[in-house]
């Protein structure tokens, strides 16, 4: 496992910006009760703090699941095999990091725009929080953003499976007012065989990535 470094320092520091107004928002809530954050135990539910790439080795079999894309389909994993994927985790209502790695999934596609339209590379992020985010949402939300990817939901029961078989922590807090789902920020790479081969923990920029991504793309079907 080695920490991304990125040239991107004023973005970087924007992005940190963020992080610490959106966690003192957060974090004032109504009641003198002082919560502490899931970060503490779970930093990968940072977002910010913690960047970094891991390449799986040996490469093991990504976690199959079927859920309900935003056109109300279901989709496999297992469908996708021939593709290399690119999946992620986050919600729509997600006042933090999530934004990010939604335009970053965008930039990713509109670099590899041939490969996408091909489906040689097939995005998917899958919700974590069912409750709110149902197919019309999930549709709304990814057309806004003019996404191609899947965009996954389904029940709380199979989703916390998917959460659990890609080791996503997930904890939902009621804060001033607004439901806060804290949740693992990680992004998998999976080859055309189905096996994750890549990991990246927080919020990454599309230079961190598009090159493991154009490795996976540049392998033999075997």
């Amino acid at each position: 496992m080695r920490k991304i470094e990125t040239k991107k320092s004023k973005n970087i520091l924007l992005v940190f910006g963020f992080a610490v107004l959106n966690f003192l928002i957060l974090g004032c809530a109504a009641n003198s009760q002082i919560e502490q954050s899931p970060g503490v135990e779970h930093p990968e539910t940072a977002g910010f703090r913690v960047i970094t790439r891991e390449q799986i080795s040996p490469p093991v079999a990504a976690y199959n699941f079927s859920l309900i894309d935003q056109s109300g389909e279901i989709v496999s994993l297992e469908e996708l095999e021939g593709s290399v994927v690119m999946i992620s985790f986050l919600y729509t209502h997600c006042p933090e990091a999530c934004p990010l790695v939604a335009a970053n999934f965008r930039s990713v596609q509109d670099q590899l725009i041939t490969d996408i339209d091909s489906r040689e590379l097939i995005q998917v992020l899958v919700t974590t929080d069912p409750d709110r985010d149902d197919p019309d949402r999930l549709r709304r939300y990814t057309e806004a953003l003019g996404g191609q990817w899947y965009f996954l939901t389904g029940s709380t029961e199979d989703l916390q499976n998917v959460w659990d078989g890609y080791s996503i922590y997930h904890e939902i807090r009621d804060r001033t007012q607004e439901i806060v789902v804290f949740h693992s920020y990680k992004t998998f790479l999976i080859d055309r065989q189905g096996n994750l081969q890549y990991e990246f923990v927080g919020v990454w920029f599309p230079d961190d990535i598009l090159p493991d991504i154009q490795y996976l793309l540049n392998q033999n079907e075997e």
